[in-house]
């Protein structure tokens, strides 16, 4: 925001702004170059987010514009492994066909963020990248066990979805790939219907003794909160009939120290219950 004696605040423009350079490199090399060499740098891809960084006091020095690295913008699946571009819009991943087939419940979530005008322009990882709780990007992908793969001056390196919410990313590295391992994934299913005050995402995966649950919940103003489950000689067809009380096991280690001013751990742990299990009886399997 730019303050006016005679006006008060006033939305940042173009006019407002610091004087600032802009890179616009067209392959992933090139924008990494840009990172190693300049000062403090912005990454500018879909736009979304950006603007509303300005309007909070961003004042970048150096701009890059990754919008033109078409490399970012594949979709693709090789051997049960998903790989999706940190360019791809939010309407144009949850509208392939591959994903859809793969993931249909992935593609169903991915569908509902944001309004039509945002979702033409958004993407998936800049959602992801802007680190703001409220985004839902990141609580998808976590639910999804979702890698995120860096290209930067150390090469290419991989990290896990909290990362981005404990300080853990590459520096001086970009996003150039997301990666969802699809081959053990049973199901997938978003609940949103009390969203603001909470969202969760619930997975349920194959493994050699069973199968494995695992909710992603998180509110408005907490990072996504993972809880996982093994449940020994359990069939997906026998997850309705088991769906309360594994909702109560799951919801049972949510920590009692989550609190964010509006969703207790009590109500979080209690809702989270009554939804999972509804989640877990519509699933299908």
């Amino acid at each position: 925001m730019e303050h006016l004696q005679s006006a008060g605040l006033l939305p940042t423009s173009a006019r407002s702004l610091a004087p600032l350079r802009l890179w616009q490199p067209d392959s992933i090399a090139q924008a990494v170059s840009c990172l190693q060499r300049c000062d403090e740098p912005v990454l500018l891809a879909g736009g979304t987010d950006l603007v509303a960084q300005y309007n909070e006091g961003l004042s970048p020095r150096t701009l890059i514009d990754i919008s033109r690295i078409e490399a970012l913008r594949q979709l693709r699946q090789h051997d049960g492994v998903l790989h999706i571009g940190p360019l791809v819009t939010h309407q144009a991943g949850s509208g392939d066909a591959l994903v859809r087939r793969l993931l249909p419940g992935f593609a169903r979530a991915w569908s509902r963020i944001a309004n039509p005008r945002i979702r033409f322009r958004a993407t998936l990882g800049g959602n992801l990248m802007a680190r703001r709780t409220r985004y839902e990007g990141a609580l998808l992908l976590q639910a999804l066990r979702a890698q995120l793969h860096f290209t930067g001056t150390a090469g290419r390196e991989h990290v896990d979805v909290d990362a981005v919410w404990h300080g853990k990313l590459p520096s001086h590295a970009m996003l150039s790939d997301i990666e969802i391992d699809t081959r053990a994934l049973v199901a997938f299913d978003y609940e949103r219907s009390l969203r603001p005050l909470m969202t969760q995402a619930v997975s349920v995966w194959r493994e050699p003794a069973g199968l494995r649950l695992m909710l992603v919940l998180a509110t408005e103003y907490l990072a996504p909160v993972s809880l996982s489950l093994a449940v020994p000689g359990l069939q997906p067809q026998q997850l309705a009939a088991r769906a309360p009380a594994l909702a109560r096991e799951l919801l049972a280690q949510l920590s009692a120290s989550l609190d964010d001013g509006q969703v207790t751990a009590d109500y979080a742990r209690h809702a989270g219950a009554a939804l999972l299990a509804r989640q877990l009886e519509s699933l299908h399997v």
